[in-house]
């Protein structure tokens, strides 16, 4: 993730929706205020998965087992989520739960980002990023 920089592409939205999502590392944190609870979910294929694993562990990408890849994951969707809630919430009063992800097993890529109100897409070095935002309120 250091050393990766992604760039705004909607028009992957469309081309990656078909694909299949299994092998796709896929992960998901809840930011909350009061009663309002927004997921913000991240998709990205192996290869983007395990080399920004391997940059987080300063590890090379054929070192790392599928559970490293995991533990990397969920620190840089802690990352991104901090970031975020730092940008748009200098009074703290937003709280944030602890990264979950996970391999996807199956389904379509466009069903998953079905699950989010709002997607994004983004190109990193050629290779796809997917991110979503999911609203609930209790």
């Amino acid at each position: 993730m250091f050393f990766m920089v992604p760039e705004w592409d909607p028009e992957l939205l469309a081309e990656l929706g078909p694909q299949k999502a299994e092998g796709w590392y896929q992960g998901m944190v809840v930011v909350s205020r009061q009663q309002i609870k927004i997921g913000l979910w991240v998709w990205c294929p192996p290869q983007v998965s395990r080399e920004l694993a391997a940059n987080i562990m300063a590890l090379e990408p054929g070192d790392l087992d599928s559970e490293q890849i995991l533990d990397a994951f969920r620190e840089m969707i802690n990352m991104v989520a901090g970031g975020v809630l730092t940008a748009v919430d200098p009074q703290s009063s937003w709280t944030m739960g602890l990264p979950q992800a996970h391999l996807c097993q199956h389904g379509s890529l466009g069903q998953l980002l079905a699950s989010t109100k709002e997607q994004m897409a983004f190109n990193v070095d050629d290779r796809p990023v997917l991110a979503g935002l999911s609203v609930q309120s209790s």
